[in-house]
């Protein structure tokens, strides 16, 4: 068609859609009238365009002019199987897009053909994209909905077509908009688009906002698959997609380093998880974390970037971004893919962790932690059954210890009977000691009751019932005679209102609770000085936590001296590496590293000597403490 021809239809189609109701078939019928060579086209694309309207928003132009490139086959108006073609909207280095007009269900499509003057290699690689896409079922993957070959005056034309994104923008200029909860749940629905086509052996290899679109529904759609590998036989064998020397798989700043070296067969799925982690760090930061200049760099040197040089933290960008966030951008785009997520899902999963305030893989979270983010999860109820549920195990385990303690004096005096004097002894401290243990648990059961019984009176001047931390502070002011008749279950009670006082970073009260505690054990005797070591650990832990490193470390020798003497007692060994980890801690507080250094491997050699259960519960405190060490003198 010449251009002139070109200009003179679109003139025409753009003069009889802008005309409305009647007028308009009045106006086609003057325009094939005054230019007879341009009828039937003309009649074609209006006929496309009253079966299918553009949206308001949108030009009815068509640009008729743009699709006489020579390497595009086709024009507005032309029909490729079901469909009649209505625009060009995309064209790329292997192929061109058209919005059609499927005329069986009469819909909207994208026709996708490919450019004229190709290589055999490169239709062979069209040809691969409509066989993954075929393959590929997915709510975020653009889906296809016909094959063909079209055969005219220019020779046989493979086409495909597929899902037209309707208004489709790109997923950052999407997203950019959108509140940053928004955003996540957007990108975890991609990540799981990319983990279903790795399901199904296809790895895309050229993620990057372009070919993530967004429809006017906030929904993403994967497209151009063109560049994409498959793992399996079914289509490995079809064409190498970088089979010509010189030939670069992906977009430098979404490449992933192994896409970079000469082995390109090696190239796995982790390759896919490094470019949706530039994605996410670019839909967080609004920039990528590698910066590229293809007009002053060579493809080698782009490489070498790409392979090298750090990334930027995405922390120094956005300063005031969650640390679980961070840690997730920084493993998905790992130079090491086994550092990295290994798999989309896995990714996902993270993001959905986030997005529920639940610990993230990519962070280990402690014990402390986790606990932190439950209670924000479950903010109303969690107070109050925290406490009761410290009392009551605090009471199962001292009922417990005890009550072992009891069998084994019991066992003994029964074994040493032929040693008559000695056997009464036993049998009395045994008895004793019973007494001791039921009069302790009874006394904590009436506590028990009588804070449920009286917790629920409000305090003077409020209309509400006391928490349980007042319930129990009212209790102990109250009934402070009756309670210290049995000083073991008054400690207990004064450990789990510490620890209450603790966890709200009520750090003096905590450490008074705690004292108090030790004190009341140490009275009630030598049966009770595990609880008393127990205790004071507890304390240590709260001067490190309110920044009193020279109370800690004292406190801490305290308890290495005392467990040092005390090699039959419960739990020495555990308490001696608590409290040599809490050594360290304070030294380093404190500024003498060199003590410290000698405090945690001293904690080490202890914890390397204990059974699996009772060092797994030590080793990430340990860790963490070595690792701020480790950074502190600069050591590896």
């Amino acid at each position: 068609m010449p251009s002139d021809r070109a200009d003179r239809l679109a003139d025409a189609f753009e003069a009889v859609v802008s005309a409305e109701g009647d007028e308009r078939a009045r106006v086609l019928d003057e325009c094939c009238r005054a230019d007879p060579e341009i009828a039937d086209e003309l009649r074609k694309l209006v006929a496309a365009d009253l079966a299918n309207p553009e949206p308001e928003d949108e030009s009815p132009v068509l640009p008729v002019a743009s699709a006489l490139v020579s390497d595009e086959p086709f024009k507005p108006g032309d029909r490729v199987g079901s469909c009649v073609i209505r625009r060009r909207i995309a064209k790329g280095g292997m192929s061109v897009v058209y919005e059609a007009v499927q005329e069986g269900p009469n819909r909207r499509v994208a026709l996708k053909v490919l450019r004229q003057g190709l290589s055999e290699a490169d239709a062979k690689r069209f040809q691969l994209e409509m066989r993954v896409l075929a393959r590929l079922k997915h709510e975020a993957v653009a889906q296809i909905y016909e094959v063909g070959v079209h055969r005219g005056p220019e020779g046989e034309i493979p086409f495909f077509v597929m899902e037209l994104v309707h208004r489709g923008r790109s997923i950052t200029d999407a997203a950019r908009d959108m509140p940053l909860r928004q955003r996540l749940l957007l990108f975890s629905t991609v990540c799981r688009a990319i983990h279903h086509a790795h399901q199904r052996a296809v790895i895309h290899r050229d993620i990057k906002p372009a070919n993530i679109l967004v429809d006017d529904e906030d929904r993403p759609k994967v497209l151009d698959f063109g560049i994409a590998s498959t793992l399996d036989n079914q289509l490995a064998g079809t064409v190498d997609p970088t089979e010509r020397v010189g030939f670069v798989a992906g977009t430098w700043e979404y490449m992933s380093p192994e896409q970079c070296d000469v082995d390109r067969a090696d190239i796995d799925t982790r390759a896919d998880v490094y470019a949706l982690g530039v994605l996410l760090y670019e839909l967080l930061a609004n920039k990528r974390p590698l910066r590229f200049n293809p007009d002053e760099q060579t493809p080698i040197e782009s490489a070498r970037i790409v392979r090298e040089d750090p990334r930027t933290p995405i922390g120094e960008v956005v300063p005031g971004l969650h640390a679980d966030l961070r840690a997730i951008v920084s493993k998905a785009i790992a130079i090491d893919r086994d550092e990295r997520y290994q798999q989309a899902s896995e990714f996902a999963d993270d993001i959905d962790r986030y997005l529920r305030r639940e610990p993230v893989s990519a962070r280990r979270a402690g014990a402390t932690r986790r606990l932190v983010m439950f209670v924000r999860r479950n903010p109303v109820p969690s107070g109050s059954l925290m406490l009761l549920g410290v009392v009551l195990l605090a009471f199962a385990l001292v009922s417990t210890v005890l009550w072992r303690r009891a069998q084994a004096n019991f066992a003994f005096a029964e074994e040493q009977r032929v040693i008559l004097d000695r056997e009464r002894a036993e049998l009395q401290e045994a008895n004793e000691a019973l007494d001791e243990q039921r009069r302790t648990a009874n006394a904590i059961r009436e506590i028990l009751v009588d804070i449920l019984e009286e917790g629920n009176q409000p305090r003077a001047g409020s209309l509400n019932p006391p928490t349980v931390v007042e319930a129990v502070e009212d209790y102990l002011a109250r009934r402070t005679g009756r309670v210290s008749e049995f000083p073991a279950a008054e400690a207990v009670v004064r450990v789990a209102l510490a620890r209450a006082y603790r966890n709200q970073a009520k750090y003096e009260a905590a450490a008074r609770e705690y004292r108090r505690a030790v004190g009341l054990w140490s009275d009630a005797g030598p049966r009770f000085l595990d609880s008393a070591q127990w205790a004071r650990l507890g304390l240590v832990d709260v001067h490190l936590d309110a920044g009193d490193d020279e109370e800690a470390e004292a406190l801490a020798r305290v308890v290495i001296t005392i467990d040092g003497q005390n090699s039959g007692g419960s739990g020495v060994g555990v308490r001696l590496a608590r409290a040599q980890i809490g050594l360290a801690q304070a030294q380093l507080g404190l500024g003498r590293p060199e003590a410290a250094w000698r405090s945690i491997e001293e904690a080490g050699t202890l914890i390397g000597g204990m059974e699996q259960g009772a060092a797994e519960a030590l080793r990430w405190r340990y860790q963490q403490v070595r690792e701020q060490l480790e950074s502190a003198q600069g050591r590896g």
